[in-house]
């Protein structure tokens, strides 16, 4: 991760202003435009106050559902997800989870996550929005070929006039030709293949999360965020404590498409 993250402290030395600007489900939530929810990443403990705080603020700015990009506990334990779910279920709204890396240190067959929270990948229809959430949380697979082949067959039966993906680790971040990535040989692979899937069917946008920062960029030609600021510090390349900017993204589709702001703590 270091290499990714050396890019991002680059950016922000070089004055970018990048720092500070269940599966095949059918959900009625909110179907009628406008139709607001709220994206966040990186809380990493249940214990995390910031993450319950930026929930409860993004309810009362009038998000209808929450989709969460990972990190949502330290090792994805039982305990330490059931223990974020309750403190979730308090917000009461809907929640879309993203698997990241650290949710599977305690498993990696996701097979916990799956008991607790459901599958790694799938989609879903909210009114006009096709959400779908997929699953590069490990660094040396990255996306599995299976879920690469059903991401496409479900983007070309998708008849949603807007559809947003999600996943934890960013890739095709600014300056990573030049500076290195995070991934190995074979996630570059896949990466390769998630690509060319979005180049064919152009999603309206692209979230993910694991850098604990705000970073705006383009993938494929397509409005991509990183929106790492749950609750967890900044790393050290990016400054550490001192540059943590707890956030998270309010996006809003109307009939007007998309429009995504900045949601501080």
């Amino acid at each position: 991760m270091g290499r990714a993250l050396g890019i991002l402290a680059l950016l922000m030395v070089l004055g970018s202003g990048a720092y500070w600007l269940v599966s095949g489900r059918t959900t009625t939530v909110g179907t009628t435009p406008p139709l607001t929810f709220f994206v966040v990443s990186d809380n990493d403990t249940p214990l995390n106050t910031v993450y319950s705080e930026l929930l409860k603020k993004a309810k009362q700015a009038g998000a209808q559902f929450v989709l969460q990009l990972g990190d949502l506990t330290p090792t994805g334990a039982t305990e330490e997800l059931r223990a974020v779910l309750a403190l979730e279920a308090e917000v009461g709204l809907p929640i879309y989870h993203v698997v990241g890396n650290h949710d599977i240190r305690a498993d990696e067959s996701r097979a916990t996550w799956e008991r607790q929270i459901g599958p790694t990948y799938g989609s879903t229809d909210i009114g006009t929005i096709h959400l779908v959430w997929l699953d590069n949380a490990d660094r040396a697979v990255g996306f599995s070929a299976e879920q690469l082949d059903w991401l496409d067959r479900d983007l070309a039966a998708n008849e949603q006039p807007y559809s947003f993906l999600a996943y934890h680790r960013p890739f095709g971040l600014p300056l990573e030709a030049v500076f290195g990535d995070d991934e190995t040989p074979a996630s570059r692979e896949t990466n390769d293949k998630l690509r060319s899937i979005v180049r064919a069917h152009t999603p309206s946008l692209i979230f993910t999360g694991h850098v604990h920062t705000y970073l705006p960029y383009a993938l494929e030609g397509v409005s991509a965020y990183v929106t790492g600021g749950g609750g967890m510090e900044a790393q050290d390349l990016l400054g550490g404590e001192r540059a943590n900017f707890f956030h998270g993204l309010l996006v809003t589709v109307g009939k007007d498409g998309p429009r995504v702001s900045v949601l501080q703590q």
